[in-house]
């Protein structure tokens, strides 16, 4: 089953109560299994580079289908490696915590990416609108 738009608004929907909640300007993005933006909500007050980073955290997850944090935790690792992927893939590609895959009957379909907050609190808040998928 492919990422659809309306899967991607859930998702989207559900962060972005998450942040408001806690009273954080944000930006949420998700992408599809290859890395293509689906869908992405900038709230009010979030940072002018977020939507880069949010995009480019979702891309990482949905490309190694894995959470944003551990290719931070590798990038420290071999920083020559994930810079020149970073520089490979023109910027597209952020080793940064805050994203998260998303699996539909055991296949990665997208990412779900968020920025605004720390690392870690970015990182639930893409959890936020993970959960929001079941909607």
């Amino acid at each position: 089953m492919p990422l659809t738009y309306d899967m991607a608004r859930n998702m989207i929907d559900a962060a972005v109560a998450e942040a408001r909640s806690r009273g954080l300007g944000m930006t949420i993005s998700v992408v599809d299994s290859s890395g293509t933006l689906v869908a992405m909500a900038r709230l009010d007050g979030a940072n002018v580079v977020g939507p880069e980073v949010s995009r480019g955290k979702a891309f990482g997850s949905a490309a190694f289908r894995v959470p944003s944090g551990e290719l931070a935790e590798r990038a420290e690792k071999i920083p020559a490696f994930y810079t020149s992927l970073t520089t490979l893939l023109g910027g597209r590609f952020v080793a940064a915590q805050g994203a998260l895959p998303v699996f539909v009957d055991g296949q990665c379909v997208g990412a779900i990416g968020a920025s605004g907050s720390k690392p870690d609190v970015d990182e639930e808040i893409a959890r936020a609108g993970l959960a929001g998928l079941g909607a």
